[in-house]
């Protein structure tokens, strides 16, 4: 009999630590701070790509012992055969309080240290308080995850509303509940789900009848009992939730639109020291390719296109302005200085300064650097236009410091090329907005907006601390003689973190309009005229700091393009039904911007997209996939 008690119990241990190999395959990790597991790809590839599933614990899994969060749900896909259907990473942290978005943004930088992601496709899910964290983390970042799937996650009976369906309508959602949970109540959940319906949004629900609120089990592997509710036509119709999980990406699922191509990312210039704020690209050599002109790591760089070999024909060193300068441009553009039909380069670097293209802008010789202005001070943004209609072009510029920094403080100006710009030490300065732009301005557009025959100035301020007196758009009259003070007419007073505006036809009524973007907060917005009532574009994106506003898909109206300014950031287009609303969608995930412009960058015909990456340090351009109208 002993023996026989003794044999059943070795049983039990072995099955036991048989049980229990699954965690082995989850490594233990300590990320800034946060306990996590991760799981690799099962015969993992470098040269592939892999999804990402994040999985958040619920209460049960609180602590820092890196062990309490793996849930019933991590078993399962640890199974060997559910692996090799569906191979991917799964990245499993650990919470001490409810998640937050600490939590993401450890969480997400990990992530970009896991070698081969496919970073359009990002997933996450979650039971009780790990759903609760889902519903959380897809508000935070609506544009990072490209599906999921909350389970009993909209909160306790005493939580306050804390979902707002409007930020997530156009994730992928699978929530799970069941009917009958004393800890959760279903009816928060229903109630999410019936105002993304409302709103066309897409998301499932699945109710398990007469369950309570131990169901996590049941999410991957599914059951009888559960009825699964569609709040669109927009819903992948899938039953199995890996494979609708995996159906998901970014490229389409995201962008709200039911475009499936793919914008193919190209990188130019893949990391450097410093910030790259600016990049415009020409011919410069007229051999049938585009170059790519910007500044980086203390100096001017001219990569020659199509293999951007790069060619340094500026450094940035003391002694040619009083301001020292900086390792790179704030902003830059391209103009015809001395009129020999070739293209300059005009930069901002604490100085406004043109550099002059030589006959051979490849050749060995640097680009010879000439000052416009060094008075004006916080120059973030450089454009031309023929202000005073006296048929050459003028270099528009902002002096955006505040006073006792600089003698033209809080101001807009226009700059005047002089007669001879080669041996100039500054050009005719007109300041028509004296003092009348405070809180930190931002991007510039010229467009004649009263129809009266002279060109108008518009503007952003960001506000916020540091920069009182910002947090709007406006424009700016331009009187008979140019020359004079400007009138200046405020279209929103209350836009934290108001950057970037383009004065353009957006509903093609005859009326001026505007296209805007708050790059120091979140959202892209519309004014229409002539009244100028704000319209919402995209509430939800994060720091679009950049704007172009050009036709994308050659159907005859204005486009809007944009990318946030963060490692994290979300390229996007928004496409222009031509009456003035827009249909969001997806070009890239995970790039940073502070400048955007539309070229033909391979000669195919249509407008692709140029960015200078900020902090991605990075230069890349986008594809354009769309195929004409």
């Amino acid at each position: 009999m002993l023996k026989i008690a003794a044999a059943f119990a070795l049983l039990l241990v072995g099955s036991f630590a048989e049980a229990q190999q699954w965690r082995e395959l989850y490594e233990p990790r300590m990320f800034d701070g946060m306990p996590v597991r991760v799981m690799k790809p099962i015969d993992f590839d470098p040269s592939e790509r892999y999804p990402v599933i994040v999985s958040l614990h619920g209460a049960g899994g609180k602590g820092t012992d890196n062990h309490k969060q793996l849930k019933d749900w991590n078993r399962q896909l640890a199974e060997s055969q559910r692996r090799k259907d569906f191979p991917c990473y799964v990245v499993a942290p650990q919470a001490a309080e409810l998640w937050d978005a600490d939590d993401l943004k450890n969480t997400k930088a990990l992530i970009m240290q896991l070698p081969s992601v496919d970073m359009n496709r990002i997933y996450l899910m979650g039971h009780s308080m790990g759903g609760h964290g889902t519903y959380i983390f897809i508000q935070l970042d609506p544009n990072y995850f490209a599906a999921a799937a909350p389970s009993a996650g909209s909160g306790l009976k005493r939580t306050e509303n804390f979902i707002d369906p409007m930020k997530i309508k156009n994730v992928p959602i699978w929530a799970f509940h069941g009917d009958r949970d004393p800890v959760c109540p279903i009816e928060k959940d229903e109630k999410v789900f019936d105002e993304i319906k409302r709103l066309g949004g897409n998301m499932k629900l699945t109710i398990w009848k007469g369950d309570n609120h131990g169901v996590s089990s049941k999410m991957i592997i599914g059951s009888d009992n559960g009825v699964t509710h569609f709040s669109s036509e927009r819903c992948d119709k899938s039953a199995d939730f890996m494979t609708w999980m995996f159906s998901q990406s970014l490229v389409e699922s995201n962008s709200g639109a039911s475009s499936s191509t793919e914008w193919s990312k190209h990188i130019v210039v893949s990391e450097t020291t410093s910030m790259i704020n600016s990049a415009v690209c020409n011919d410069f050599d007229k051999d049938g390719s585009i170059d790519i002109l910007s500044s980086y790591d203390g100096r001017v760089v001219l990569l020659k296109g199509p293999d951007w070999t790069p060619h340094t024909v500026h450094v940035f060193d003391e002694g040619r302005s009083r301001n020292e300068p900086r390792t790179s441009c704030i902003h830059s553009c391209l103009m015809d200085v001395d009129q020999d039909g070739d293209l300059d380069f005009c930069g901002s670097n604490n100085t406004v300064f043109w550099l002059e293209s030589p006959q051979d802008p490849f050749g060995n010789n640097e680009w010879k650097y000439r000052s416009v202005d060094d008075e004006i001070l916080g120059t973030h943004c450089l454009i031309t236009g023929d202000v005073n209609l006296d048929g050459s072009l003028d270099l528009i510029a902002n002096s955006g410091r505040p006073e006792g920094t600089t003698e033209i403080p809080n101001s807009l100006t226009w700059l005047e090329i002089p007669r001879n710009p080669r041996i100039a030490t500054s050009w005719f300065r007109h300041v028509f907005a004296d003092r009348d732009a405070p809180g930190g301005s931002h991007y510039t557009g010229i467009a004649d907006i009263n129809q009266d025959g002279r060109p108008d100035i518009c503007c952003a301020a960001k506000g916020g601390e540091g920069f009182p007196g910002g947090e709007w758009f406006a424009w700016w009259e331009q009187p008979s003689n140019a020359a004079d003070r400007w009138t200046k007419h405020v279209l929103s007073a209350n836009q934290p973190g108001a950057t970037n505006i383009h004065p353009v036809y957006v509903d093609q009524d005859q009326n001026i309009d505007f296209i805007a973007t708050r790059g120091h907060g979140q959202g892209v917005l519309w004014f229409r005229g002539p009244d100028f009532k704000a319209l919402e574009i995209d509430s939800d994106i994060r720091g679009p700091h950049c704007l172009a506003t050009v036709d994308l898909d050659g159907d005859g109206d204005i486009d809007a393009a944009t990318c946030g300014q963060d490692v994290d950031g979300a390229a996007v287009w928004y496409e222009n039904s031509g009456d003035g609303q827009f249909t969001k969608h997806h070009i890239g995930a995970n790039q940073g911007a502070y400048d955007i412009r539309a070229s033909d960058m391979d000669g195919d015909g249509d407008l692709d997209l140029l960015i200078a990456g900020h902090v991605s340090r990075n230069i890349v351009w986008y594809e354009n996939p769309v195929e004409p109208q």
